[in-house]
């Protein structure tokens, strides 16, 4: 999940990366779908899928993957 600087979530991706995110990172936008984690360019995800958030979005990815709220 993507948060603005006020914790609103504004976009759920699913992500490729050798190296783990954690609560609380910095994505930075890169070239071509890779984000760096905290200004590390070295450090970086691939965005495989994106969506904005929305209570809807949310409900059907959970019911995509098989989960529940």
């Amino acid at each position: 999940m993507l948060c603005d600087a006020g914790g609103a979530i504004k976009m759920i991706a699913e992500v490729k990366s050798d190296f783990a995110v954690k609560v609380g990172d910095l994505l930075s936008p890169l070239q071509n779908a890779l984000y760096c984690i905290n200004r590390e360019k070295l450090h970086t995800v691939k965005v495989l899928s994106a969506s904005c958030y929305s209570p809807d979005e949310w409900e059907r990815q959970c019911k995509a993957a098989g989960k529940t709220q």
